[in-house]
């Protein structure tokens, strides 16, 4: 979670994982609302607030990556 910089609010990721979105709360209501609604199960694991609070700034991670060992003979094997 992080404060917005006029420190009225508060924006903070909520979902099951991997499917977050980001939402807002108001910390003076204590209402919250819902700011995005990403389509892609990507991971999200951080994210930041633009100094002028207009912006969220995040990171994703795709796990579809495949990792391929291949175990080569010596020479003379």
């Amino acid at each position: 979670m992080r404060f917005m910089p006029d420190g009225k609010g508060l924006i903070y990721m909520q979902g099951a994982t991997p499917w977050q979105d980001f939402w807002f709360l108001d910390l003076a209501t204590l209402k919250t609302r819902q700011l995005t609604r990403l389509n892609k199960s990507d991971t999200m694991r951080t994210f930041d607030i633009t100094a002028d609070g207009k912006e969220i700034v995040f990171d994703r991670l795709r796990e579809n990556s495949d990792v391929v060992v291949i175990d080569l003979a010596k020479r003379g094997e």
